[in-house]
């Protein structure tokens, strides 16, 4: 899964935006790494968590964070990935239901 990230800080401790980077890469990787049909509560979680964590190891606060998550719009090349990883999810699911009824 793919996605993009906008983070914003109300706070003093920000480190002249090196922090802002930290988070939005963290942020970016956590939806990297969730399956292609996660449901946006599952998005929103994960990224809160690895905002989160990542602002703790960084500058040892615990922050507020406000996530929300949209569905975007693909296009071009981000429509075939998603293709194939979805061909590829349901491809799984009928050799995995496949096996069971053996």
């Amino acid at each position: 899964m793919t996605g993009r990230a906008r983070v914003t800080s109300r706070s003093m401790w920000t480190d002249e935006g090196k922090l802002l980077s930290v988070l939005r890469d963290a942020a970016e990787r956590s939806v990297e790494g969730l399956e292609s049909g996660a449901r946006l509560s599952a998005v929103e979680r994960s990224c809160a968590s690895a905002i989160r964590f990542a602002c703790r190891t960084y500058s040892n606060k615990k922050p507020d964070i406000i996530v929300v998550a949209h569905r975007g719009t693909l296009e071009g090349e981000q429509q075939e990935k998603l293709r194939e990883a979805l061909a590829e999810d349901v491809e799984g699911a009928m050799a995995g239901r496949e096996r069971e009824a053996e």
